[in-house]
């Protein structure tokens, strides 16, 4: 368990520079600095949504599928958000702008829910500083993913990319 969780952990903090890069940029091409505090508003409020939904579903469903589920969503969400915006919809901007700042959330918090409920307390006191190490690995190598496809790949094309690490994730 705890290897598939560092491993889990590292590809979906490899992938959150990808999406936080593009949808940021998204946004801000689509509406400007000048609304980013309405869309962070609506960050907040659609994280809260979220996390009172899943407090209630988790109850009902095992982490595993739970965690599966929002990884597939995410990659349908980012995919159908890219293709309506590219296709000229720039409202689409905020969705996916949203949906970036709650999927992490939740991901991140399941891995570590699910750790902590497969492991005692004198375990957990090892592992987690090895297993935060390695996801913070992915976060690094994600950022010089990004910066690296910047000069041969579309922002859109980035945030696409950016679907594989969420989808290994609920693989592994």
């Amino acid at each position: 368990n705890i290897l598939f969780v560092s491993m889990s952990l590292f590809f979906v903090l490899f992938s959150y520079p990808l999406t936080r890069a593009t949808t940021t940029s998204i946004f801000l091409h689509a509406f400007g600095a000048k609304n980013s505090p309405i869309v962070w508003l609506l960050s907040v409020i659609g994280l809260s949504a979220t996390i009172a939904f899943y407090n209630k579903v988790q109850y009902r469903t095992k982490i595993h599928n739970l965690f599966l589920g929002t990884s597939i969503f995410t990659g349908l969400f980012f995919t159908i958000g890219t293709a309506f915006y590219h296709y000229g919809f720039s409202y689409a901007a905020y969705p996916i702008f949203v949906w970036k700042e709650i999927y992490i959330v939740l991901q991140v918090h399941m891995l570590y829910a699910y750790l902590t409920s497969s492991t005692d307390i004198e375990n957990a006191k090892v592992v987690y500083g090895p297993v935060g190490a390695i996801g913070s690995i992915g976060g690094i190598l994600g950022g010089i993913v990004t910066s690296g496809l910047t000069k041969n790949v579309s922002t859109e094309g980035i945030l696409l990319i950016g679907i594989f690490p969420i989808l290994a994730s609920s693989i592994l």
